[in-house]
């Protein structure tokens, strides 16, 4: 899917936060659940410093919120990616 999202209309919903963490490009991410569709939709990657939002090909947030990881989620020159190692 990794589908670009409205960063602004999406935090305005208040999305439940899974887990916060520090990539190993130093990027702060939030996993989310979607606000209105909950787990029936994949988890939501949230960068807050640079206000972008995707949806991630994934319904649990473990093997992409392990930095450094094969799966791990980043922003590369705009572009949002899934284990960029």
């Amino acid at each position: 899917m990794s589908n670009k999202l409205n960063f602004t209309a999406l935090t305005k919903l208040n999305p439940t936060i899974y887990e916060e963490f520090i990539n190993s490009l130093g990027q702060k991410v939030q996993l989310v659940e979607h606000p209105i569709n909950g787990d029936e939709s994949p988890v939501i990657a949230i960068f807050p410093d640079l206000q972008l939002a995707y949806y991630t090909d994934f319904f649990e947030c473990e093997e992409i919120s392990e930095v450094g990881g094969e799966y791990e989620v980043v922003i590369i020159a705009n572009e949002f990616l899934h284990g960029a190692n």
